[in-house]
């Protein structure tokens, strides 16, 4: 039989195989192939196998084929073996395959059967990771951090500071909260001295200060992309170990690793308690400075030579009567708001100066020395410096501060020292809000 010219699926004029008659038959049905039924032309569509072309499975040996003039049946199809591991079914096309070997080729590692956790992309998953800052109390006994923690959350409730949500990671951070607010707010009282080793955390969400403090950002270079009034969000790692772990000539492991491991540092000095113990004061500030110097040098952690912290200084006990009377009288350092509670502040831009002016002529002694070590062991531009009052001024009855009447401590008669008005922190959340920023500028 030949080909017809111009059937269009034609690849060669020469004769094939002989293959059964037609007759009125199905149209659709093909001759078994053969081995030797491989196309020359490489255009052309390979013959199908095992079976209809359709996708339906050939007729099985013996089985009658309808559709013809006569009853006929197809030669038996001998089955095919599966290929060998190391073997690939020869190609239609004439084509060596490269046959897949079993093993990688040696020379090239095999994958281990456990890996590590993928990589996030640069983005937000990164920022999650981030989200912890920590924030290590520094200060010697007495100097006021039980106290400058627990006003923490009462600055964010009064929303002098902007809009601020503070809530307990676990059991343990939210019994704190609930302790300190009710202790200062409700009994009036101080908090005990804090035995809090292990680190409590806190999540913060809201907006930094408005006006004063977010120009001030924005003059430290740290409202970077973001508007210096934008939505801030970040878990804070407190520690809180008692003045005594810094004790002059030995410095606690504990504290030493907690120092030594936090992203940022409050340092609170007390102008009152430092005046009386200014010398011990300092020989703890150094032997402290020095030891955290050392681990850090031993772990190539230093930057440029120095620290690698950002550090907030706060200057406590800004309400103390006959401090701040003597900072009216001998500076002009102390301004007051026009409006609301018109309370004193000293301005954020001048807070460095208000620093060197305590050093010099309030503390004395070591406490130049303070302030040279500070200078010395940390970059100055991951400096700050705050004047803080964790319980703020009395206020008169028509809720204005009154210099004739400002005191908001009293002795009672047993002899126990109450508060006697509600506590309006004084920057104790801003030094934070520095601390978060400044990081994150930091790790970008």
């Amino acid at each position: 039989m030949t080909v017809p010219p111009n059937d269009p699926y034609a690849d060669d004029p020469t004769p094939s195989s002989p293959s059964p008659a037609p007759g009125r038959g199905n149209p659709f049905t093909m001759a078994a192939p053969t081995e030797a039924t491989t196309p020359s032309n490489p255009f052309a569509l390979p013959p199908p196998g095992n079976g209809n072309g359709y996708g339906q499975p050939a007729p099985s040996a013996g089985t009658a084929v309808y559709g013809s003039g006569a009853r006929t049946t197809s030669p038996p199809v001998v089955p095919q073996q599966p290929p060998a591991r190391d073997t690939q079914p020869p190609s239609s096309y004439q084509i060596t395959i490269p046959s897949v070997p079993a093993d990688p080729p040696p020379g090239l590692p095999t994958r281990p059967m456990s890996e590590p956790a993928p990589l996030p992309i640069p983005g937000r998953g990164a920022a999650r990771e981030d989200s912890t800052v920590r924030i290590g109390m520094w200060g010697s006994g007495r100097s006021g951090k039980s106290t400058y923690l627990a006003s923490l959350p009462l600055a964010a409730m009064q929303g002098r500071h902007g809009t601020w949500l503070v809530a307990g990671t676990d059991e343990e951070a939210a019994r704190y909260l609930n302790e300190s607010v009710h202790r200062l707010a409700i009994e009036r009282g101080f908090p005990r001295a804090n035995r809090v080793i292990e680190p409590i955390s806190w999540s913060f969400h809201g907006t930094p200060p408005p006006s004063g403090f977010g120009s001030f950002l924005r003059r430290s270079g740290l409202a970077g992309r973001r508007n210096a009034n934008s939505a801030v969000e970040f878990t804070l790692e407190l520690f809180d170990p008692p003045g005594s772990f810094y004790a002059t000539g030995r410095v606690d492991e504990t504290a030493l690793d907690h120092l030594a491991n936090a992203n940022g540092l409050i340092y609170l000095m007390d102008p009152v308690i430092d005046a009386a113990v200014g010398e011990v004061s300092f020989q703890y500030f150094y032997g402290a400075l020095q030891m955290l110097t050392s681990r850090l040098a031993s772990t190539g952690q230093l930057v440029n030579g120095k620290l690698p912290h950002s550090v907030a200084v706060c200057i406590t006990k800004f309400d103390d009567p006959t401090f701040f009377r003597h900072l009216v009288g001998s500076t002009g350092l102390v301004t007051q708001d026009p409006d609301g509670h018109r309370l004193p502040r000293v301005p954020q831009e001048r807070a460095r100066e208000f620093f060197d002016w305590v050093c010099a002529r309030v503390l004395g002694g070591g406490a130049g020395m303070v302030q040279e070590a500070l200078r010395a062991y940390f970059h100055e531009d991951k400096i700050e410096y705050f004047a803080t009052s964790s319980i703020g001024f009395r206020l008169n009855q028509n809720q204005i501060f009154d210099f004739r009447d400002f005191t908001n401590v009293a002795e009672r008669p047993d002899g126990m020292v109450m508060i006697r008005d509600r506590p309006r922190p004084i920057n104790v959340l801003e030094p934070l809000i520095f601390l978060e920023r400044r990081i994150r500028a930091d790790r970008r």
